[in-house]
């Protein structure tokens, strides 16, 4: 499906009924918005495996402006605030109330964004294996621990030249497969639309990457919050993770350390992760 928003059109997908039948009742389910990965891919990377929540919950699949199967939009506006905004307008437009907004990797920044920018929209905020503010040293530092200083480097020429030839091709064949234990789905990888235009821009030594922060807005959110995160996640170190939860207010937030797991958790625990949003979804719908 796909829904003209602002200047637009972005496409969605949908799983799992709004209302319920509950013997002579129609109960309203809680509505759970996926925030994909990228920026520049798209909402494939949660198919099929959260199509298990459609039991608990709707769940709504959202391809960001100007990736995937939504409409090339000008570069000019391939900024985390107009995402943010963007997704603000979606919930507006389908008079969606009070969603859960799960946000993977950069999906996660763009839930940190509506926590700050649209606090009173989300009735809760999942985050996985994201942060609210990134450091490149950091990020450098942990690829070249996992797997030795060259890695490091091919980590450094991207995030410092990501258009210079082979920067982005050797980030992918040398630190993108540090993200998790086991090997990516060759399947997954086909599935997703890809725009490396638009990683590279992002990562840019002038781009959003270098310097987006959302830690007040986080610290400020009080609505039901639970961060997942692996205790070795390379391309968001977990503590940028940490210093986010420590500052959230304790009796809302629930911070899930995975040991031993690196970024892409729902590869290698996808059951572990499931269970725990799972459980999420049902205390955030009870309050």
């Amino acid at each position: 499906m796909r829904i003209r928003i602002d200047d637009t059109v972005l496409y969605f997908d949908v799983e799992g009924a709004g209302l319920r039948a509950e013997g002579p009742c129609m109960v309203e389910q809680p509505t759970v918005i996926l925030l994909h990965g990228g920026p520049g891919f798209d909402h494939s990377m949660f198919k099929p495996a959260y199509g298990a929540l459609a039991d608990v919950a709707q769940v709504i699949y959202l391809d960001m402006r100007g990736q995937g199967r939504s409409d090339p939009s000008d570069r000019g506006t391939w900024l985390l605030d107009r995402w943010v905004d963007d997704v603000a307008a979606f919930c507006k437009a389908l008079e969606i109330r009070k969603p859960i907004v799960l946000g993977a990797s950069f999906g996660g920044f763009v839930a940190y964004g509506l926590a700050t920018r649209h606090p009173d929209l989300l009735g809760g905020m999942v985050i996985l294996s994201s942060a609210p503010h990134i450091e490149v040293d950091p990020v450098v530092a942990k690829f070249a621990e996992l797997s030795g200083p060259s890695v490091g480097e091919a980590a450094r020429r991207f995030f410092d030249t990501p258009f210079a030839d082979g920067a982005f091709e050797g980030f992918i064949m040398h630190c993108m497969p540090l993200y998790g234990l086991a090997d990516a789905d060759p399947d997954v990888l086909a599935r997703v639309m890809m725009n490396p235009e638009m990683v590279s821009t992002f990562f840019l030594p002038g781009g959003e990457w270098r310097s987006f922060d959302y830690r007040a807005g986080a610290a400020a959110f009080a609505s039901p919050s639970l961060i997942i995160h692996g205790e070795h996640d390379p391309i968001v170190p977990i503590a940028f993770a940490s210093d986010a939860a420590a500052a959230m207010h304790p009796a809302t937030t629930r911070f899930a350390i995975l040991p031993g797991l690196r970024h892409d958790i729902m590869r290698d625990e996808g059951a572990k992760v499931l269970e725990l949003i799972r459980a999420f979804i049902a205390e955030a719908a009870a309050e």
